[in-house]
């Protein structure tokens, strides 16, 4: 993984996939405690924290654990899909006695540092394997985070968006049947957090188009005629030019 190099000399940003059994063990700790409602992910955290990054053929994760002072305070999970030429955000989270802490004007908040260098090593990800500057990392955003986001740059897309509610490998190693008959679907808005120099024009219904397929056919696995999939790409409108609005 990247050096990651800020004014807080406390800090210390470990790579949990392929990592420590303390690392794999504090990072479900903290992930319980601030994503609790996604507790069923952690059977399937547990078997993916033990291969390495590179294990999917068709990306690249990452889940970072940040510590202060060796104390677990933070965690940041993304990936990058060197087909679509962008990253997924999958989640970032700080624990509440660390939220205060800022990491001078270059990141500011500790969410937005960890988002941040989230998009550079998506850059250096790339770069390793001799591809383009990607766009960046593509989120879903919650309702409550719209405004946090747009303090981060997060460029937001009109598209009639629905997240399913588990990803097949989730739903596989929690034993709850088949993602199928699992599967629950809720609106929720999607967008970017763009790479100031990427090589792709981050308003085009291309970007739009392939950041909706890196969602919901390779995230989730959902087949393209799928109901969600048409009703997103269906929904893609053209970027207003300059002027326009």
């Amino acid at each position: 993984m990247i050096a990651i190099e800020t004014p807080h000399p406390g800090l210390v940003v470990s790579e949990v996939l392929g990592g420590s059994t303390r690392d794999i063990e504090d990072m479900i700790a903290v992930h319980l405690e601030l994503f609790g409602k996604f507790e069923a992910y952690v059977p399937y955290m547990r078997e993916r924290a033990l291969q390495p990054p590179n294990a999917d053929p068709g990306c690249i994760y990452h889940w970072w654990l940040a510590r202060i002072a060796d104390e677990p305070a933070a965690v940041r999970y993304f990936k990058y899909i060197p087909a679509r030429h962008v990253g997924l955000s999958l989640g970032v989270a700080v624990r509440k006695k660390f939220r205060p802490l800022t990491f001078g004007e270059q990141y500011g908040r500790f969410s937005n540092m960890m988002i941040l260098t989230s998009l550079k090593q998506v850059q250096a990800d790339a770069e390793a394997m001799g591809n383009p500057v990607p766009l960046g990392i593509a989120a879903e955003v919650e309702e409550y985070l719209r405004p946090r986001y747009a303090e981060y740059n997060f460029i937001e897309y009109a598209v009639d968006y629905q997240e399913p509610s588990s990803t097949p490998d989730a739903t596989a190693a929690s034993g709850e049947g088949e993602q199928d008959e699992q599967l629950s679907f809720r609106p929720i808005q999607i967008g970017l957090f763009k790479l100031e120099n990427t090589a792709f024009d981050p308003y085009s219904r291309e970007t739009q188009e392939n950041i909706v397929k890196a969602f919901l056919i390779d995230h989730y696995e959902l087949p393209v005629e799928h109901w969600a999939v048409q009703q997103a790409l269906r929904s893609i409108q053209d970027w207003p030019e300059a002027g326009e609005i």
